[in-house]
Order: C-alpha cells, then structure tokens, then sequence
C-alpha cells in the first residue's frame, strides 16, 4: 500500500506539472494513472484477495508477453536458444503454479466499485481514458481547431488552459481518497483533522469554481 501511495503522489506530481505548462492531454494520461493506483490502494485495502489478483495479473502479462514473442516468427529469429529457452521455463513455471487455471488481469471497474471507489472510475477513469489516454477521436480533438460548423480550420499543438480545471480536479480527488484510505488503514488519526480540513477547503474551492462558471 506504501508503494501505492507513492506511485499515485508521483503521478500526482507529474501531472501538476505537465499542467503547467498547458500539456493537458499528457497531464490527463498521468491522472488516469493516478485513478488507477488509487483503485489499487482500495483493493489492497479493501479486498482480502486483491493482493493475489494482482500477483495473478502480472503472471498473465508476463505469459502473454512470452507467448508473443514465441509466437511472432520474424522476431523470436534474432533472439538466442538460451533466450528462447528462458521464455519457455518461464512459461512452464507459470504453468506449474497455477495448473492450467486460465490467468486473470485485474478488472478496475470491479475492483472500483466492490473498494467504494466506483465514482472515481466512472467520473475520471472511463473519460480521461477515451480523452486523453489512448489514441482516440476524442484525443486527437485536443490538436485540432474548428469553427462552430465543425470545419476543421487549424492544427493545434501548442499548450492550452481548456480543461484545466477538471484535470487538476481529478488529479486533488484521487489524492484526497488515496489519503483517507491510508489514514484508515494505517492508523494516522494525528494527521485525520488535517486532512479532512483540506477536503472541506477542497469542497468549498470547487463549489465556488462552479458558481463562478455557471
């Protein structure tokens, strides 16, 4: 859970900074990431055999990866027998561990909703996924400039400021909820008022951001 945390600050981190320099789509990707990670911590905290779904989904990664590589004529050519027999034992001990039981990744939006963390994977994780995250219509949108007929008019790839107000608002939530899952689990009640006192100035931030805007 420890490592967790770290890897959503870091993507926290990261995606603040990216902010900054208008790179939203980028700063989006990282916040998704941070969505992700803090799913994770939920699962871990919440879920009693999360821990070993995610040994299981790095077992099937690692077996899938093995069985490309194998698979792809041209590209197992230039690797060495050594090598080949590596991917093979590799193979056969997942094989052995698990006895033939077809391997599983971890399913987030399941794993969200039985942590209590659905609102986090239905309001930023499916969104920023499809707007930012992959290679989509709605991602290529961002460099692209039109007029209200919808004729395309310019190519756009520069910074911008559209949307930075809910991408630094996904990237503060998931934070506030990987702390309060922490302060749980790791017994911090000396820093609780702290952080709930953050989480009432957060709600008092965004209604006010709302109001201005509507």
């Amino acid at each position: 859970m420890a490592a967790l945390y770290g890897r959503i600050l870091q993507s926290f981190q990261g995606a603040v900074l990216l902010a900054e320099r208008g790179m939203l789509t980028d700063a989006r990707s990282l916040v998704r990431s941070c969505v992700e990670s803090t799913i994770a911590l939920g699962g871990a905290s919440r879920l009693p055999d999360f821990a070993d779904r995610l040994i299981e989904d790095h077992h099937k990664h690692r077996q899938t990866i093995a069985n490309s590589i194998l698979a792809d004529n041209d590209y197992a050519s230039l690797l060495t027998q050594n090598e080949i027999s590596k991917l093979n034992q590799l193979l056969s001990d997942i094989k052995n561990q698990y006895q033939d039981h077809k391997l599983k990744g971890v399913n987030w939006e399941d794993t969200a909703r039985k942590s209590g963390l659905s609102v986090l994977y239905m309001t930023i994780y499916r969104d920023f996924s499809g707007s930012s995250a992959h290679a989509t219509i709605d991602s290529l949108n961002w460099h692209i400039q039109s007029d209200s007929n919808g004729n395309i008019e310019a190519l756009h790839f520069g910074p911008k400021d559209s949307e930075m107000v809910e991408t630094l608002s996904g990237a503060v939530n998931c934070l506030l909820f990987a702390g309060m899952i922490l302060i749980d689990d790791f017994k911090l009640s000396h820093i609780e008022n702290e952080l709930r006192c953050c989480i009432s100035q957060w709600k008092t931030l965004t209604e006010s951001v709302s109001l201005r805007d509507g």
